[in-house]
């Protein structure tokens, strides 16, 4: 039982962190999300099983890591924030923190194992398999999303 609940709550995150400011979510901005949410949740649970996925998904995703950043920073942006680059960062910041204090609840054992599929996941992303992960996981949440297409499609 213990470890469904701690499987749930790793697993929440790509679904109920808090959003990016703005009233509604472009289809990008959804894929962009979820990539920065897999991101943060890697490097958190990476750090805390010392693991090191983390750094080699980095040195393999670096492209298209820098491009759902450059992606976020534009919502930013577009939502009015006058520095959108520390917005982003203040954005990313607290995701971190959500995620090492929902797994600082529970022992490093039980976070560890719970993460073994997110770290498998992790070591087997490139470039391309991960911009595919992110998109099904943005279709996945999507019904968790306000859509500007529809919001738009209406008027």
């Amino acid at each position: 039982m213990r470890k469904v609940v701690i499987a749930a709550s790793l697993l929440a995150v790509f679904g109920t962190a808090e959003a990016a400011p703005r009233s509604c979510f472009n289809a990008a901005e959804i894929e962009a999300e979820q990539a920065i949410l897999f991101q943060t949740e890697l490097m958190v649970v990476a750090d805390a099983c010392r693991d090191p996925s983390y750094v080699k998904f980095l040195q393999r995703n670096r492209e298209t890591v820098i491009m759902y950043q450059k992606r976020m920073i534009e919502r930013f942006r577009h939502a009015g924030e006058k520095k959108p680059e520390n917005a982003f960062d203040t954005y990313a910041t607290k995701l971190a923190n959500e995620s090492s204090l929902r797994n600082g609840a529970v022992p490093v054992t039980a976070v560890c194992e719970a993460a073994a599929t997110l770290i498998s996941t992790a070591n087997t992303l490139n470039n391309k398999s991960f911009r595919e992960y992110a998109a099904e996981k943005a279709h996945l949440n999507a019904p968790f999303y306000n859509h500007c297409e529809l919001r738009e499609a209406a008027r």
